[in-house]
């Protein structure tokens, strides 16, 4: 057999190796994906994070992992010896001072893997331990299961992975006419080992650093070539010093033959596939702390001494699934959960919740609750189902506050008694109404009140989880009918009836008022086509106004106006060059003006 054809079946077979591999590694390490998430079996001090995650990606999975190991013996035990090392610029209250970790007499730290490696305090320990402090949408990828899956990982989830470093766009050093660069050897790495390219890339840049282009990778002994061998991953470098560091680790790959550095990438996600990711450490954070006994044993088989890589590194790994388009994919995350934990809710007071409802009620609807919305409201939040400013949102965008139809003005009103508990002020009256008016919708303003320090003195006040607001919806919801609060008619309502008065000279027949005003509540159609569908009704037409008259009634429809001799002018000289009425009132529509008498009726234009 020819070279050729050995090496197109030796890719054959390490393509079916791999693919043999990743199918183990689903069938043995995946939790099933897309089940549904049971929120009580999680600590109390989890559930209202990890609703608030799901609710911005609804197809994610969070599972819990029940270590069955006491908190308080866990921490102690990772702050034994160097397992948790921090970087020497961390804050100083991160930083241990124990004997043989700092020298009083000269206020320096103690080296303990290089120079630049310190020893963790129990403070570091405690909080990247805490699974809690994960729980947003970008460090929750320490703990997302870490198999390869062809269906979301990519080359260019892998360039997002390692932009910006030396292996960025660019071919292994050793193989500079490939075709191929460092993202496509670690998809193949990937196939080979089963493990994520995406962490592949990650445990390069943890151990061997971002750098730039310029370095490339002749900074660090491992991987410039310089002992003939490479050791990507820094497997079995360990030592008290960056001499017995290298040591250790340059005799661990000539061990192993990792004599390319294809070879080298290849070899080492395999040992990290059959050591780590297929044997149960399969999330960035169990690969840090060994808190899964299934292999016998706890703490000492521990991939990293660096106490902030898994919540340095999912950050990066959230940034590339974002990157690449699959950060709404089926994700798994697997979260520990400890005996005794520090960061256990008290047990909710359902009277004080009831508390709170009862004021929506009374604020919002102007009534007392029944007892039926009272057990709804108060159940959904004691079970945190819903954070203090969804339930708020729920009453300020109900039907029946709704039919309250209160104008801007009022509408601002309401939201001071409502989120912020007291009478509005002049000045931020003024300043909350002008931004309706600039254009911001009622959900956007009632979004700034739920995110005030007042409205959140209020949720702690009665036990209840604030969050972190609400999103935001494409259209806004306007007023219909006459404001409650001061007797005027809403703002679409006042935009119509204006039309009428200034392009028929005439009030609007009831018939008429509604379907226009139904048009522009439901954002069927825009300002712009209610506009238009005036200017060039049959009624209007049958007025037969001349090329002089139909521009003074666009500046007053349109710029609620009377035009200026300039601006006229140069319309009719329009007019008169056979510009058409069609286009003179599309350059009315596209104006500044129209769009800001559009913003202060609350439409779209």
């Amino acid at each position: 057999m020819s070279f050729k054809s050995k090496k197109i079946l030796y890719r054959i077979i390490s393509a079916m190796m791999g693919l043999i591999i990743v199918i183990m590694a689903f069938s043995l390490n995946t939790i099933k994906v897309n089940a549904e998430t049971d929120y009580n079996a999680f600590p109390s001090g989890y559930r209202a994070k990890l609703r608030e995650i799901n609710r911005l990606h609804p197809n994610w999975t969070f599972v819990p992992f029940n270590t069955g190991l006491d908190w308080n013996t866990v921490v102690d035990n990772e702050m034994q010896g160097n397992r948790s090392l921090v970087y020497v610029t961390c804050d100083d209250s991160w930083k241990s001072k124990d004997p043989g970790d700092y020298d009083a007499s000269t206020g320096t730290y103690i080296g303990k893997s290089g120079k630049n490696w310190l020893r963790a305090s129990r403070v570091a320990v405690e909080y990247c331990l805490n699974p809690v402090n994960y729980l947003d949408e970008y460090h929750v990828f320490a703990f997302e299961q870490l198999s390869y899956n062809p269906s979301i990982h990519n080359v260019d989830g892998v360039e997002a992975i390692i932009a910006n470093s030396w292996m960025s766009h660019r071919p292994l050093e050793d193989q500079p006419n490939m075709p191929f660069n460092y993202s496509n050897f670690f998809i193949q790495a990937a196939m080979d080992s089963g493990v994520s390219p995406y962490h592949l890339a990650s445990r390069v840049l943890q151990e061997q650093g971002r750098g730039d282009i310029a370095h490339k990778a002749n900074y660090n002994p491992l991987i410039s070539g310089e002992y003939g061998v490479y050791n990507y991953y820094n497997i079995g470098a360990y030592g008290k010093n960056s001499a017995e560091i290298i040591a250790n680790g340059r005799a661990y790959a000539e061990n192993k033959g990792w004599y390319t550095r294809a070879l080298a990438l290849s070899g080492g996600a395999q040992i990290i596939g059959a050591d780590w990711i297929n044997r149960g450490q399969d999330t960035l954070y169990l690969e840090k702390f060994d808190v899964d006994s299934s292999d016998g044993g706890l703490y000492y088989h521990q991939y990293m001494q660096n106490l902030q890589a898994p919540m340095a590194e999912s950050g990066s790994v959230y940034r590339a699934y974002e990157e690449c388009g699959a950060i709404n994919s089926n994700f798994v995350f697997k979260i520990p959960v400890y005996n005794n934990m520090p960061n256990e809710e008290p047990e909710v007071d359902h009277e004080k919740i009831r508390q709170f409802v009862t004021r929506l009620y009374n604020v919002c609807l102007d009534r007392d609750p029944d007892e039926k919305g009272l057990e709804h409201w108060t159940n959904i939040l004691a079970e945190g189902r819903q954070t203090g400013s969804q339930v708020g949102y729920g009453f300020a965008f109900s039907q029946e506050f709704k039919n309250h139809n209160y104008c801007n003005s009022c509408y601002v009103k309401q939201l001071y008694k409502a989120f912020l508990g007291r009478e509005y002020d002049d000045s931020g009256l003024e300043h909350w109404v002008s931004k309706l008016n600039e254009g911001k919708t009622r959900e956007e303003i009632l979004n700034g009140f739920l995110l005030s320090v007042e409205f959140g003195g209020i949720c702690e006040e009665y036990g209840i989880d604030r969050g972190t607001g609400i999103e935001i919806p494409q259209y806004g919801t306007v007023a219909r009918g006459t404001c409650a609060g001061c007797g005027e008619s809403d703002n679409v309502t006042q935009f119509i009836t204006r039309l009428y008065s200034v392009c028929f000279n005439r009030l609007p027949d009831e018939e008429g008022l509604n379907h226009n005003c139904t048009l522009l509540w439901d954002h069927t159609i825009t300002a712009t086509q209610m506009a238009h569908g005036f200017i060039f009704s049959q009624e209007f037409i049958n007025l037969g106004l001349d090329d002089s008259a139909f521009v003074d009634s666009l500046y007053r429809s349109m710029m609620d106006r009377e035009a200026d001799e300039e601006g006229k002018n140069y319309w009719m000289d329009k007019l008169a060059n056979g510009t058409s009425r069609e286009e003179v009132f599309m350059g009315f529509a596209k104006s500044t003006e129209f769009n800001n008498l559009c913003k202060r009726y609350g439409v779209s234009n």
